[in-house]
């Protein structure tokens, strides 16, 4: 059997991957020069220059540095040059471990939502978005919370966004350039979702700060309850132990002057035996003035 939900995933295709079909069979049809395709982002202007001589340079490396497995991270040299050049646009101050290579924008957001998510947290996008970000979040059994786009501008819509968060919110998926609208999001939409992603952080991290207060508090309680009740509890049982030890030494004590005057003394001997067991518990030599007065006392002859 194969997975149900892999093969319902797998059979239903989307509107742009629709389009984009139907933009094929129409070139073929009018000619590539009378379509417009503005469906899957395909670049339709050269790369520039600079990488054009880089790949050129790479196809004339030996096969086994070209065709070799790098790190699971990335190349080190890449992955230094990536952060030197983030901090120096933007004033971080990343470096080569804060880096993580991967093939490409779709195997790098997999990994991110893999390693944030868990099962029945939730992850907000904002429409329209890449069809994606549903498969990937789903797939580690999370849910996705679609915020519809404020039209005609396709700008989020902040009041719909902060009512969408809940405790269970753990990743927003914020993509600008919009895929696949092409809308960029402005200065004030961003600040906006800022604003709101800190006034609800804040007020989430007090509940949690709060809920965490009264867990350790009532923890403390239980805890001095049990303590409590662990005292009371050793202290019934030591005068419990001391009532059966006096008890018991005195049925011992009973039954070993019981035997004694059962059997008396012979050849200078007293026998103390522990009835309970049939076997001699203690057996002393004792002198002959010892046993006269023992005798005397047991009230012997």
């Amino acid at each position: 059997m194969i997975s149900q939900e892999c093969y319902e995933l797998g059979s239903k295709s989307s509107v742009i991957r629709e389009i984009f079909s139907y933009g094929l069979k129409r070139k073929a049809e009018v000619g590539e020069d009378k379509v417009y395709d503005f469906s899957l982002g395909n670049p339709s202007i050269p790369a520039p220059e600079s990488v054009k001589k880089a790949i050129l340079e790479l196809l004339e490396l030996p096969p086994e540095k070209i065709h070799a497995y790098s790190p699971a991270p990335g190349d080190p040299k890449v992955r230094t040059a990536i952060a030197e050049s983030l901090n120096r646009r933007f004033g971080e101050t990343f470096r080569m471990d804060n880096i993580f290579m991967t093939c490409g924008a779709a195997a790098s957001l997999n990994i991110c939502l893999k390693a944030l998510l868990n099962a029945g947290e939730e992850a907000i996008t904002f429409a329209p978005f890449f069809p994606e970000y549903r498969v990937w979040v789903e797939g580690v059994g999370a849910a996705l919370n679609v915020i519809p786009a404020k039209l005609p501008d396709f700008q989020i819509d902040a009041e719909a966004f902060e009512q969408a968060i809940t405790p269970k919110t753990k990743v927003v998926i914020v993509n600008t350039p919009n895929n696949p609208s092409g809308v960029v999001y402005s200065e004030e939409t961003i600040r906006n979702l800022c604003a709101i992603l800190k006034k609800k952080s804040e007020e989430y991290d007090k509940e949690k700060a709060n809920l965490l207060d009264n867990v350790r508090q009532r923890r403390e309680t239980e805890l001095q309850d049990l303590y409590n009740r662990i005292q009371q509890s050793y202290q019934d049982n030591q005068k419990s132990l001391q009532e059966t030890s006096q008890q018991k030494m005195q049925a011992i004590s009973d039954k070993m002057l019981g035997v004694i005057k059962q059997i008396g003394t012979e050849g200078g001997y007293v026998y103390i035996m522990d009835v309970s067991a049939g076997i001699p518990y203690i057996s002393t030599t004792l002198s002959t003035d010892v046993t006269a007065d023992i005798k005397q006392k047991l009230g012997l002859k």
